[in-house]
């Protein structure tokens, strides 16, 4: 069986992939790299663009969330990203909506608010993104018709959504998410596997 090794920051969707591997059982390491600090040497050399997660298998270093959730799912053959059918492609279509347009909607938002200084100019921005950010919420609201994202049970979609909605906090104005929505991530962090995340990372979780 593989050893691996995480790269990771709190809150961030390394989380999802956190929470991936205590889903599958699998034997890992992790190696907290803290938001906002310069990032070491060997950080650097295996991902030059200094992100997180970075994973390490038997050597290998895989990067993306996405692609490290879906390598994993399949390898341990996991409920989390179904076999084949209807189920697997909802998976698949959600998690890289998650992984792109909703994360990267976010990731605009929080790098203008660090790096324009002039409010005058900042505010009308970042409202504009904030507008764009509760759109796509209200879009996910309105196409959940199951329990869960993508029928009755959870999956990696649902599991990268529920890291990223937590992300509304730091947003201004939060966006509002759906009763829908909420009613899958009050399910999802009550899983053992992302319990087990949160406490381990030291997150708390606003609804």
């Amino acid at each position: 069986m593989s050893k691996y090794k995480l790269y990771y920051s709190p809150l961030t969707c390394s989380m999802a992939v956190h929470a991936v591997l205590n889903a599958v059982n699998a034997e890992f390491e992790l190696v907290r790299i803290e938001r906002g600090t310069k990032r070491s040497a060997e950080h650097l050399q295996l991902n030059p663009l200094g992100q997180v997660p970075v994973l390490i298998e038997d050597g290998v270093v895989l990067r993306e969330s996405a692609a490290i959730m879906i390598h994993l799912l399949e390898k341990f053959k996991h409920p989390l990203l179904p076999p084949s059918g209807d189920s697997r492609r909802k998976t698949l279509q959600w998690l890289l909506f998650f992984n792109s347009s909703m994360h990267q909607a976010h990731a605009a938002y929080f790098l203008t608010a660090r790096n324009i200084e002039d409010a005058k100019i900042a505010e009308p921005v970042l409202n504009l993104m904030a507008k764009r950010i509760q759109k796509l919420w209200e879009y996910v609201e309105d196409e959940i018709n199951s329990e869960f994202l993508c029928g009755d049970s959870p999956s990696a979609a649902d599991i990268l959504m529920t890291v990223i909605a937590n992300w509304a906090q730091a947003i201004n104005p939060s966006p509002v998410t759906g009763e829908k929505v909420k009613a899958i991530c009050s399910k999802v962090i009550k899983l053992p596997y992302f319990a087990k995340t949160l406490e381990t990372e030291g997150v708390i979780y606003k609804l």
